[in-house]
């Protein structure tokens, strides 16, 4: 999948039981570890990638560097605020973010703050855009 420059994952609600749990399990590691070199755009909805029981060696992103947009609606890349910012470092050419939850489901991630890491800790150089709902 060297070639492979968008990759969009998305799961209708109505494939599973929204109430209980808004995102399907993505099975891992996603590219059998080695993320595609020339990806750029990046939706996930519905679904979440963890590192769960991946190994220490594992990449915290599965997704390429060259990654310029990120789109996520009801989906979790990062289990709590220490593994977001492992995986916005991963990412520094980020351009582009859209985050979204939908009411109901505010908590996919554990947000308590950070006991590693300060307060805007990751460069985002390349960031225009950051939108949130």
């Amino acid at each position: 999948m060297p070639l492979l420059v968008t990759f969009e994952v998305s799961f209708d609600s109505s494939d599973f039981d929204f109430d209980k749990d808004p995102c399907v399990d993505l099975r891992q590691p996603l590219f059998k570890g080695e993320p595609p070199t020339k990806l750029k755009h990046l939706e996930v909805r519905q679904a979440r990638t963890m590192r769960g029981d991946l190994p220490p060696t594992m990449p915290v992103s599965a997704f390429s560097t060259a990654l310029y947009s990120l789109d996520l609606y009801n989906s979790r890349l990062w289990g709590n605020v220490e593994e977001m910012v492992e995986f916005f470092r991963t990412i520094p050419l980020l351009e582009r973010l859209n985050y979204t939850l939908a009411s109901g489901h505010e908590h996919l991630f554990d947000t308590t703050p950070s006991q590693t890491h300060s307060p805007r800790c990751v460069r985002m150089d390349h960031l225009r855009s950051f939108a949130t709902t």
